[in-house]
């Protein structure tokens, strides 16, 4: 009985006592802009990101006409709308994005391509 009642009283503080955080985050882009300014393509991608833990930022690369970058850090805020901004020359775009949290858990990989920008 004495255990039951000793479990009962510290369960409310496992979180605070190691517990790990487990589950991946999850990232969308829920929204692109397409248009075109001084012969180049402008795409506008807005990411919304979730974890139940925060997010602590997101990583994106690109591929132009098939030649891809790294991945490079970007800053998420919860607060407001999160969007990668690119002006491009080619014919083929496409952008991979993934979120990390604050237990540095990585989501899954979301990629949108777009072809024929030229012209």
């Amino acid at each position: 009985m004495r255990f039951i009642l000793i479990f009962c009283l510290l369960f409310p503080f496992v979180p605070m006592i190691g517990a790990k955080d487990t589950r991946n985050p999850t990232i969308k882009i829920y929204a692109v802009n397409k248009g075109s300014e001084g012969g180049l393509a402008v795409l506008d991608f807005f990411i919304s990101a979730k974890d139940n833990e925060g997010i602590k930022g997101i990583e994106y690369r690109a591929a132009v006409d098939g030649k891809q970058s790294g991945w490079k850090k970007y800053p998420y805020y919860a607060e407001i709308t999160n969007h990668l901004y690119f002006k491009v020359n080619c014919n083929v775009f496409t952008l991979e994005v993934r979120s990390i949290d604050r237990a540095k858990n990585k989501s899954k990989i979301v990629r949108k391509t777009f072809s024929g920008l030229k012209g």
